[in-house]
């Protein structure tokens, strides 16, 4: 047999095995929650467009209005016209789907008859691989959201871009995430129209205005928290008291914000303009097999300098998941999800993707998915807001010296 490519997450009982096989909690994030799902189209390409609609409003606020005259035995006076043209716009943005194919390692059936504590460990590659899903579609949903929303950076000027600019041509960030900077971002999404509430709640109405969900690490949230106690109120009231909102430990606003704790905020190294993103997690070697943990560079300071937080905001953007047919016309394929849904391979099919694959047998196996969708630009890209602050707060402690 060529597939050489064996699981290596098992442990043969040469010796007394411990019985117990532990696990890791793994991190949630919000994104799932916070974009609408829709579908896409079928039979219309590959390139979709929608169109955002511009405001018509008057560039001069103080217009002079003609007078009344009177022509003596003539209309040409009271009926005189003077019309002040006007003008309508619209953008129009194009979306197209990805995809994204993984594929688990190889299984061998015999392996595992004389493999330690194997349905153990099986149902935990199983339910890691669940997970991974979820992880993957969650970093492409952040990805496609902060493509779309206009771009802050912590510097004294506190410059905002345009909708659907890049991370590229800003400047670099200097300052720590305050509520001073908090407060402008509080404006421009009023002037940008973000105030409509959503079912959800992460846009909703107090009694002091618009209340926005800000998703944040959690150094930079305890530093507002701390730099102004004054502001700070508990959320027990009202659409508020959710249990979305309670399950992400979102129980404290600062003015028109609440702050939901992001536990694995984006972090980023800065370079000519550029931000480029720090992968989170990074490649362990175990006693047997690779596994993953959080990234040493991620953690350090010095390696990942930057880190973004999101105003969120439903309205930005929808994922249209691809449903593929299982039959056109007269001919029928097998039903296929690309909804990231782990399907079970074996035998030749199992090893052809390395090249080879012999196995009448069907001992060899493999987890293989597929996810396919299309990021739709929403009602308002300006309803969401992403801010690129620099990890100051871990540069200086209190300490106490002891005697």
């Amino acid at each position: 047999m060529a597939c050489d490519n064996i699981y290596d997450a098992f442990r043969v009982a040469t010796e007394h095995l411990g019985d117990e096989l532990y696990r890791r909690a793994s991190f949630s994030s919000i994104w799932s929650n916070l974009i609408p799902r829709g579908e896409f189209p079928k039979h219309v390409g590959l390139t979709k467009s929608v169109f955002e609609m511009g405001n018509s409003y008057p560039t001069t606020d103080e217009r002079t209005w003609d007078s009344y005259t009177l022509a003596n035995g003539s209309n040409a006076g009271a009926c005189a016209y003077n019309f002040q043209d006007y003008t309508v716009g619209y953008d129009e943005l194009t979306y197209s789907p990805t995809h994204f194919q993984m594929r688990g390692p190889l299984l061998c059936k015999d392996e595992m008859n004389f493999s330690h504590l194997a349905p153990q460990f099986l149902n935990g590659y199983v339910e890691e691989l669940t997970k991974l899903v979820q992880v993957e579609l969650d970093n492409k949903l952040m990805k496609e959201y902060y493509d779309k929303v206009p771009k802050a950076v912590m510097t004294a000027a506190f410059p905002i871009t345009a909708p659907g600019a890049g991370l590229t041509a800003l400047p670099e960030a200097s300052s720590d995430l305050t509520q001073e900077a908090l407060d402008k971002a509080y404006v421009h999404l009023i002037h940008k129209r973000a105030s409509n509430p959503d079912s959800n709640g992460f846009v909703s109405l107090d009694n002091g205005g618009p209340l926005f969900s800000l998703y944040l690490g959690m150094e930079a949230s305890q530093a507002i928290i701390l730099n102004n106690a004054e502001f700070r109120d508990d959320l027990r009231q009202g659409s508020m008291n959710s249990e979305l909102f309670r399950r992400l430990g979102a129980n404290t606003a600062i003015k028109g914000f609440r702050h939901l704790i992001n536990p694995l905020p984006p972090r980023f190294t800065f370079s000519g303009g550029t931000y480029t993103r720090v992968n989170t997690f990074a490649d362990v070697s175990g006693s047997k097999g690779v596994y993953q943990d959080i990234n040493p560079s991620y953690l350090d300071e010095a390696s990942a300098p930057y880190e973004a937080a999101f105003v969120l905001s439903p309205d930005v953007m929808t994922w249209d998941w691809v449903r593929p047919d299982s039959q056109v016309g007269r001919t029928s394929w097998k039903p296929q999800s690309y909804m990231g849904d782990w399907q079970f391979i074996t035998g030749d099919e199992a090893c052809s993707t390395d090249g080879s694959g012999y196995d009448p047998f069907h001992k060899y196996g493999r987890h293989i998915a597929e996810m396919s969708g299309a990021a739709k630009p929403g009602s308002n890209r300006s309803a969401g807001l992403m801010i690129i602050y620099k990890r100051c707060h871990l540069s200086s402690l209190t300490t106490v010296t002891c005697t």
